[in-house]
C-alpha cells in the first residue's frame, strides 16, 4: 500500500521534474541504497525474475542509483534514476482494487512478470516512454501475476501505467501542465482510443473490453477505472481507503478546485494552484491531516480511520528531483527517505556519488544496530509511543538538517560544476563527500534524539502508579 505524485514539466519548479512516493509495507521491512552498476552483455545473455519469466538482455543495461527493500530490486518497490535521467517511481498494488468482473474477465498468470520487471525495464531503456512500453510489451509476452501501477519520468516527461489483470495494460503520458496522484486505486479515467501520442494500451484491448462485458460503446467513452477497478467502493469499511488521500492531494496542491473529500472519483490529472516545490513534496509525504477533521494522530492518543498519506509503517519514502540541461550526474538527485518520512529525514544522494556510506547499504527484517533504516526505525517506534509530544522534537531536528542539506547541495552542485567538464571523477567524489557527511551526521542525529525521547519516557514511568498529586 503506497502512495506516489508526478508530473508534467510545467507542473514544477522551473528547469526541474519532481516525483515522490511512500512504500508503506510493514514496518519491518528494512530499506536501503544501492549502485547498480552499468552492464554489458554476451549475445543471449538473460535475466530470470523471481516469479519465473526469463527476459533476454540487450547489449549494454544502465547504471542506477536506488532505494530498495530487503528483498533486493527486483521485489517491485525500487525507486530508481538510471545514467540517462529516467526515473522509476516505485509501484502501487491495484491488485486490491480490482474487481471481481474484472478478474474473472482477465484473470492473472501465476508464472507471470511482477513488480521486478519494472527495474529491468528501467536498466534496458533510454526515455520515460521506451520503459512504459518495454513495461507494456513484457505484460503482453510473459503474462502478469500482480496488478500494479508504476510512474516513469525522464526530464521531458512523465508516463504512468496500470496493470488491468494478467493481459490487460493501459498507459498515459501525464500533460505538461498537471501532475497525476496515486494511491492503490485505478486512477486512469476516461480513455481516448486514438490519442497515440499520449495513451498506449495492450494488444486488442478495445476488442477485449467490449467482448468481455466491460464496456458497451453506447454507454459513451470508455472508462478504464470503472471497468476494472472500484473493489473499495464495494464496502463501506474501504469506502474512502484510497479517495480520501487522492483528496488531500488535491486539496494542497490544487486547492482553489474546492473538491469535497466524500467523492468517488477524482480527476487522473490535476493542474497546481502553483508550480510545486521540492519542499511541498516532501510536506505532502508526510501529511496526516492536521488541520482537518481527519488529522490521524490526536492529542488524545486515538488515530482516526481515516488513512493519512504519512503513515508510521512506511519504510522508504523518497523525493526524486531531475533537472534539465544539466549533466545526470549533477542534476539528478534522490532524496532518501529510510523509515517513514513522519519521523526520518530526507537525505540526498546526487545520481554521480561513487559510493553510499555502510550503514545505508545494509538492512533485513532483523533490527540491527549497524543499520542506517533501523537506526530511523528505532526513533520512529519510539516517537509513535506519544505522536503528539515527540512528533515536534523529531520534525524540529530534522527540518534543521533538511535546511542545511539544502543549503549544502548548491554549493557542493557548484563545486562539482565548475571542475565537471575537466575532471569528472573529482566532481563525483565532491557529491559523495557531500552525501555521506549528511548521511553521517543524520546517524548521530538519529541517536541523539533516540536517547532523548528513552529518557523522556523512562522519567514518566512513575505515573503507571502515581496518587493524587504524590510528586517523585
Amino acid at each position: 500500500m503506497c502512495f506516489m505524485l508526478i508530473g508534467g514539466r510545467d507542473s514544477f519548479e522551473a528547469g526541474m521534474m519532481l516525483g515522490g512516493h511512500n512504500d508503506d509495507l510493514n514496518g519491518y521491512e528494512a530499506a536501503s541504497l544501492e549502485i547498480y552498476p552499468h552492464m554489458r552483455h554476451q549475445p543471449g545473455a538473460s535475466i530470470q525474475l523471481p516469479t519465473g519469466p526469463v527476459i533476454p538482455q540487450p547489449g549494454e543495461t544502465a547504471r542506477c542509483l536506488l532505494l530498495k527493500t530487503f528483498r533486493g530490486n527486483l521485489a517491485g518497490d525500487t525507486i530508481a534514476i538510471s545514467e540517462h535521467g529516467v526515473c522509476l517511481m516505485g509501484g502501487e498494488n491495484l491488485a486490491v482494487d480490482r474487481n471481481d468482473r474484472a478478474a474473472q474477465a482477465d484473470p492473472i498468470v501465476e508464472k507471470g512478470v511482477a513488480g521486478g520487471v519494472r527495474f529491468v525495464a528501467l536498466t534496458q531503456s533510454r526515455t520515460a516512454r521506451e520503459c512504459v512500453e518495454r513495461i507494456g510489451r513484457y505484460y503482453t509476452e510473459y503474462g502478469n501475476r500482480f496488478p500494479c501501477a508504476v510512474g516513469v519520468f525522464d526530464a521531458q516527461e512523465s508516463w504512468y501505467i496500470e496493470g488491468g489483470g494478467g493481459s490487460t495494460w493501459l498507459a498515459v503520458r501525464v500533460p505538461d501542465d498537471c501532475y497525476l496522484v496515486q494511491s492503490n486505486g485505478y486512477r486512469i479515467n476516461e480513455v481516448d482510443w486514438d490519442d497515440t501520442e499520449n495513451t498506449l494500451y495492450s494488444p486488442g484491448l478495445r476488442e477485449f473490453v467490449i467482448d468481455k462485458g466491460l464496456w458497451d460503446p453506447d454507454t459513451g467513452p470508455f472508462h478504464w477505472a470503472r471497468a476494472f477497478g472500484r473493489k473499495f467502493l464495494e464496502e463501506p469499511s474501504t469506502y474512502f481507503y484510497n479517495s480520501r488521500r487522492i483528496w488531500r492531494a488535491l486539496n494542497l496542491l490544487s486547492p482553489s478546485a474546492g473538491f469535497s473529500p466524500d467523492l468517488e472519483e477524482y480527476p487522473t490529472f490535476m493542474k497546481p494552484d502553483r508550480p510545486i516545490t521540492r519542499q511541498q513534496v516532501m510536506q505532502l509525504l508526510r501529511d496526516y491531516n492536521s488541520d482537518n477533521d481527519f488529522c490521524a494522530f490526536q492529542e488524545s492518543g486515538v488515530a482516526n480511520e481515516v488513512r493519512p498519506i504519512g503513515v508510521p509503517h512506511c519504510i522508504h519514502s523518497a523525493v526524486t528531483e531531475l533537472r534539465r540541461d544539466v549533466p545526470v550526474d549533477l542534476g539528478c538527485v534522490l532524496w532518501s527517505c529510510l523509515s517513514s518520512p513522519l519521523t526520518a529525514p530526507f537525505l540526498p544522494h546526487h545520481y554521480g556519488i561513487t559510493e553510499i556510506a555502510p550503514a545505508f547499504l545494509e538492512g533485513s527484517d532483523k533490527c540491527e544496530d549497524s543499520s542506517a533504516y533501523w537506526s530511523f526505525r528505532k526513533l520512529t517506534n519510539l516517537a509513535m509511543t506519544n505522536f503528539s509530544a515527540y512528533s515536534p522534537v523529531v520534525t524540529e531536528v530534522w527540518g534543521k538538517l533538511e535546511g542545511k542539506a539544502a543549503s549544502m547541495q548548491s554549493v557542493a552542485e557548484r563545486e562539482a560544476a565548475a571542475c565537471y567538464n575537466r575532471d569528472p571523477e573529482q566532481a563525483k567524489e565532491i557529491l559523495t563527500a557531500f552525501a555521506g557527511a549528511l548521511d553521517y551526521e543524520a546517524l548521530r542525529t538519529a541517536k541523539q534524539v533516540e536517547d532523548k525521547l528513552h529518557r523522556d519516557i523512562a522519567g514518566g514511568l512513575y505515573r503507571c502508579f502515581a496518587k493524587g498529586s504524590l510528586e517523585w
